[in-house]
């Protein structure tokens, strides 16, 4: 298997950060120098950058089948328990949204649509009881001040 290019975010305040994925490793390149690399131990579902919380630090989310990792260019890490298998996953302004998989016959009418905003929190339902494909349309979505309905959905 080939190292392939995963995710990508131009921060301009920290410089340009790249993922590459090889076998069942994940590096971390900020403006083409190696930062970190992480050995994952099952299989690598999702990758993305994201910002959590009112401080704008640049972490790697690395999405297994059953816990999300964030990792820190600082060397801390976080581990988080997955409650639902994961779709598609969109790095918001600050936070992840979670797309989750329909895995029951009834998972129709469960929310679809999930938000992180820390390493620390909890994922929060949003007030949806269906969602097309987040790879369908690029979408900017603005969350609330408590994330539990998605204030408004604007196509860019």
């Amino acid at each position: 298997m080939e190292r392939r290019l995963v995710a990508t975010l131009d921060d301009v305040a920290t410089g340009s950060h790249r993922a590459h994925i090889h076998n069942a490793t994940v590096s971390w390149t900020i403006s083409g120098r190696f930062l970190r690399c992480y050995c994952v131990d099952s299989a690598v579902e999702h990758v993305t950058f994201a910002q959590f919380g009112s401080e704008a630090v640049v972490s790697l989310c690395i999405f297994g089948v059953d816990s999300l990792a964030i990792y820190y260019c600082t060397g801390e890490s976080f581990v988080v328990a997955l409650p639902f298998g994961v779709r598609r996953v969109c790095a918001l302004q600050r936070g992840l949204l979670v797309q989750r998989t329909a895995e029951t016959s009834f998972a129709g009418s469960l929310p679809t649509l999930f938000s992180l905003l820390g390493p620390r929190s909890e994922f929060k339902m949003l007030g949806l009881g269906r969602a097309t494909d987040l790879d369908r349309t690029t979408r900017q979505l603005l969350l609330s001040p408590t994330p539990t309905r998605i204030d408004g959905a604007v196509p860019v």
